[in-house]
């Protein structure tokens, strides 16, 4: 008699959509993109749901603050437009399907209330779209500019004030809803010139942290629009600065090209561990 083995779960993260590993609010539920679907799955009974509306690969994912919501965008062939799906996450169900970007979704961001959702668009594209998520309709937009953007975040604490990072610069955008426009400022670098890969705003939205290609964390003051200072001291991580986020303590945990994950301390900006 043959023995059978019964499947427990599959597991098919491949790691290549930034920030694509997300931890639900709820602390039970890990979210990851596997090709053309989403994966959800319970890490205490082990369960595994699938998420299906786009038909070509996932290229970001995040979920709102509240956990009601997970947003996600792909990508798609030159000339043709690429989705974002608003899904609610207690069913599984798509809510909106939003079609204006062309070829890639760079990146998205929910404000903190979870009202609204920022799309940025890849290369091709370069544009800044800010969407009511009840309604799911686009609400102003603007061109990113001449430099290409690689991710947006919304602050922790305001609705209409988003951050940037372009390959050689940082502008924090304000919102006019009223008016429909999104403004923006550049910061000041002065004679400092990097490649920014990625956002990491503090909770008061006083400073933000950025992730460089050179492997350098770069901190800016968000009221002043200046540069402040920049670390890791003594070391830079090769290969760049891919993610960066808190922690409660106000230290930084970075993830790196070369497949390090390090903890740096925020008042020295020394590699902790």
């Amino acid at each position: 008699m043959e023995n059978h083995l019964d499947i427990l779960a599959v597991i098919g993260f491949k790691g290549t959509t930034i920030d694509g590993l997300i931890l639900h609010p709820d602390n039970e539920h890990i979210i990851f993109p596997l090709g053309n679907q989403i994966v959800v799955r319970n890490v205490l009974t082990r369960n595994q749901k699938y998420l299906r509306g786009h038909d070509n690969d996932i290229s970001v994912i995040c979920v709102s603050n509240n956990g009601k919501y997970l947003a996600s965008g792909q990508k798609t062939h030159s000339g043709f437009k690429a989705d974002i799906i608003i899904w609610d996450f207690e069913t599984g169900t798509l809510i909106h399907r939003l079609s204006i970007h062309k070829v890639l979704i760079q990146a998205l961001s929910f404000s903190f209330n979870d009202n609204y959702l920022v799309s940025l668009g890849g290369i091709e594209d370069n544009y800044l779209i800010v969407w009511d998520v009840l309604s799911g309709k686009a609400l102003c937009g603007n061109t990113a500019g001449t430099d290409v953007v690689n991710s947006v975040k919304f602050c922790n604490t305001k609705d209409d004030q988003i951050v940037t990072c372009q390959n050689y610069g940082v502008k924090v955008w304000k919102i006019d809803y009223i008016n429909k426009k999104i403004i923006p400022t550049d910061v000041n670098f002065g004679n400092l010139r990097r490649i920014f890969n990625c956002i990491c705003i503090d909770p008061t939205d006083t400073r933000a942290f950025f992730g460089t290609k050179t492997g350098d964390i770069i901190e800016v003051d968000l009221e002043n629009y200046i540069y402040k200072r920049i670390g890791p001291v003594k070391r830079l991580f090769s290969q760049g600065i891919n993610t960066i986020v808190n922690l409660p303590n106000g230290d930084l945990i970075v993830g790196t090209g070369e497949g390090v994950v390090a903890k740096v301390g925020y008042f020295e900006l020394k590699i902790k561990r």
